[in-house]
């Protein structure tokens, strides 16, 4: 394969997340999709008529992983199945030397994602979901922080909260399909802009709330973390709350940031001045759209032709897990602080 090639691309879940990855992939271009699966032949087959329209170039339908893995030669993989099957259909396609993006939560348990770490050895071409990150305001202030000027953060609050109409007919609500509710599927992403931006956490509390009738999982949740650093960041997230609400607010010593979703830039102001600037784009990674899964895309292709993986790695994933599985610990216990590592 040389550089000028197009990497031959597998869909692995045809669902509303298969179709997104499978659009970023023809808008950053340099690739083709060319096989999807899916166990429902309706969602697969509509997939694929998605694909045709947008690339003039349908891919092949698949009801199972080890059919399409044994037919295609690929070079990569998007898996986007729900969160008990990432595991499995990212180890089958690593062993087979297929490089593999792996939707969130990485796997339904930290124990479960060291597993896998375990099984597919050091250094492995994954990358995991945690899309977040390449959202262009939270790389504004990532920025923005390198240089200074806002100073030594204090306080980082995360908010993403959303009413989930039909919550209770979805595999979100089954915890053995989903390994948990809102903290496992949203803050995944939460705790990966903290640490991108603030650095790790060494304590967590959290408290969780149920208000969605009929359901087995927590649909509301506030975590409190704090960063080696000495930086505390809150966290909340909710299926039970509309409007929706998405945005980061950083607060340092010099000044002030805001990220707020569906707004291409951050705003920050400096000081006691009450004026607001915004950040500039610099990088291409970073749509113009503001969309976090262009990024992503363009990443991990990038990563696919260098043969090195360099954005949420599986030690990325495994930091994130230990604090998600701390949250969990805290919650169960009544809200008391679990310090990592401890």
């Amino acid at each position: 394969m040389t550089g000028q090639d197009e990497l031959q691309i597998g869909i692995i879940g045809a669902g509303s997340m298969g179709r997104t990855h499978a659009r970023r992939y023809a808008d950053v271009g340099g690739c083709l999709v060319v096989a999807v699966c899916d166990p429902t032949t309706t969602t697969a087959e509509a997939l694929a008529d998605d694909v045709a329209e947008r690339t003039g170039a349908r891919p092949k339908v698949y009801a199972d992983l080890g059919s399409l893995l044994a037919a295609e030669k690929l070079d990569a993989i998007s898996v986007c199945t729900p969160p008990n099957d990432h595991a499995t259909a990212a180890a089958s396609a690593l062993e087979r030397g297929v490089a593999v993006l792996c939707e969130k939560p990485p796997t339904r348990t930290g124990a479960e994602l060291d597993t896998l770490a375990a099984r597919i050895g050091p250094d492995p071409m994954l990358q995991f979901g945690m899309c977040h990150v390449f959202h262009p305001g939270v790389q504004q202030a990532n920025d923005l922080l390198t240089s200074g000027r806002l100073g030594d953060v204090v306080h980082l609050n995360v908010r993403f909260a959303h009413r989930f109409d039909g919550l209770q007919d979805s595999w979100f609500a089954d915890p053995e399909i989903a390994g948990g509710g809102i903290m496992l599927d949203t803050l995944v992403h939460s705790v990966s802009i903290v640490r991108v931006l603030v650095g790790e956490p060494r304590a967590v509390s959290a408290f969780t709330h149920t208000a969605i009738p009929g359901i087995r999982v927590e649909d509301s949740a506030v975590v409190s973390l704090q960063t080696d650093s000495g930086t505390v960041a809150t966290m909340q997230a909710s299926w039970a709350t509309p409007p929706g609400s998405a945005m980061v607010d950083i607060y340092g010593t010099k000044g002030q940031a805001v990220i707020e979703y569906g707004q291409p830039a951050l705003r920050y102001r400096i000081g006691t001045k009450q004026q607001w600037r915004h950040g500039e784009q610099q990088s291409e990674t970073r749509s113009a759209a503001g969309d976090r899964y262009h990024g992503q895309a363009h990443s991990f292709l990038t990563a696919v032709r260098s043969g090195h993986v360099s954005d949420n790695t599986i030690t990325d994933a495994q930091a994130v897990m230990r604090v998600l599985d701390a949250a969990y610990a805290s919650a169960q216990a009544g809200g008391g602080a679990v310090v990592l590592g401890g």
